[in-house]
């Protein structure tokens, strides 16, 4: 499938907004992925790329359906990417509308616990009550 060089300007638009995220835009029933993006999303995923545009000036991309988002985004932030999602309207406008980070590893050790992570100490009560 060749992009139009509307989609792949807004594409380019909505990278500039993403700054280091990985950025996956629909298009219809798809979520696309271009150039760096989609290397990055390819050697993590195996997802296929091609190439379309001017042979000079290549727009390298891939794509899979929108039913797969979740199981793409999560393999791209347990592999360390920041991930953010560009949905379409249904003026076929497409916005950043979600952005997800990776967390930070969980403390070894019991150093830089924080209350979050400790443990609720017991009240003397046995299971049920």
């Amino acid at each position: 499938m060749l992009f139009s060089q509307k989609i792949v300007n807004r594409y380019n638009e909505l990278k500039q907004e993403a700054g280091d995220c990985i950025l996956l835009m629909q298009v219809g029933a798809f979520m696309k992925v271009m150039n760096e993006d989609a290397r990055i999303v390819s050697g993590i995923t195996g997802l296929k790329l091609m190439a379309a545009g001017e042979i000079d000036a290549p727009v390298i991309s891939g794509g899979f359906p929108k039913s797969g988002l979740d199981a793409y985004v999560g393999k791209l932030v347990r592999a360390g990417h920041g991930v953010a999602i560009a949905f379409q309207n249904e003026q076929k406008e497409r916005h950043i509308a979600e952005i997800i980070n990776p967390s930070p590893a969980p403390p070894r050790n019991g150093e830089g616990r924080d209350s979050a992570f400790l443990p609720l100490p017991s009240q003397g009560r046995g299971p049920g009550g």
